[in-house]
C-alpha cells in the first residue's frame, strides 16, 4: 500500500507544472523527507501554532496583530489527523482547523500566491474526501522579511466539493507513483 501526503503531492504539482522554480533534485529531496525548514517554514510554524494554542515565539507586536486576525477568524477544533484508504493509496492529513462541516486552512509566507494557485491544489480536495467535509476555506496571511514583521490577513476565500473530485486525485495519484517508480523513491511512499 502507498502512504500519500497531500502536501507532498502538492509538491509535485508545482514541479511538473513548473508553478515555481524546483528542480527534479527538489522534489526527490521532499519525497525522501531530506528537506530543511526554510526560515519562512518556521515563521509558519509559529503562526500555526499560534492559531493553535494561543501562543508563539513570535514578538508582543506581532502576536497583537495575530490576535486581531485571530478574532475575525472562524473557531472551531484545531489539528484534526485523519486516514482515507482509496484503492491501494492511504492519505494521511493533519487539518488546521474544522467548523461544521468546513475545513480552515491557514497559509502563511511572504507573498500570496492568488486564488487560483489554491483552486489548482491538490491539497484542499484531499482534506474534504478524508474529512467529508463540503467546505474549505483559507486564510493567507502574509508578512515582511523585517521584524518586527507586519502581517497582512487577505480576504477569505472558499471551495467546494465536487463531482468528479475523487476521480481526479486518484489520477494525479497514480501519476505521482508512477513518477516515483521511475526515479527510485517508492519505498518513500509505502507503507
Amino acid at each position: 500500500m502507498y502512504k500519500i501526503k497531500p502536501s507532498v503531492l502538492d509538491s509535485y504539482r508545482i514541479y511538473k507544472y513548473e508553478i515555481f522554480e524546483k528542480s527534479l533534485d527538489d522534489i526527490l529531496k521532499t519525497i525522501k523527507g531530506e528537506y530543511e525548514p526554510s526560515s519562512e517554514m518556521n515563521l509558519g510554524s509559529e503562526i500555526h501554532k499560534f492559531f493553535e494554542t494561543g501562543e508563539a515565539d513570535l514578538m508582543p507586536e506581532e502576536i497583537a496583530q495575530l490576535q486581531v486576525f485571530d478574532a475575525t477568524i472562524p473557531k472551531g477544533i484545531n489539528e484534526l489527523k485523519f486516514q482515507q484508504e482509496i484503492d491501494g493509496i492511504l492519505f494521511s492529513v493533519v487539518i488546521d482547523r474544522i467548523r461544521g462541516n468546513e475545513v480552515i486552512e491557514f497559509k502563511t509566507g511572504s507573498s500570496f500566491h492568488g486564488v487560483e494557485f489554491y483552486n489548482d491544489s491538490v491539497q484542499w480536495k484531499i482534506y474534504l474526501l478524508c474529512s467529508e467535509c463540503d467546505k474549505a476555506t483559507y486564510y493567507n496571511i502574509t508578512y515582511n522579511k523585517v521584524r518586527p514583521y507586519q502581517f497582512k490577513l487577505h480576504e477569505p476565500f472558499s471551495f467546494y466539493r465536487y463531482k468528479t473530485m475523487q476521480d481526479e486525485i486518484m489520477q494525479f495519484s497514480h501519476e505521482f507513483i508512477d513518477f516515483c517508480k521511475l526515479h527510485g523513491v517508492e519505498d518513500y511512499i509505502l507503507v
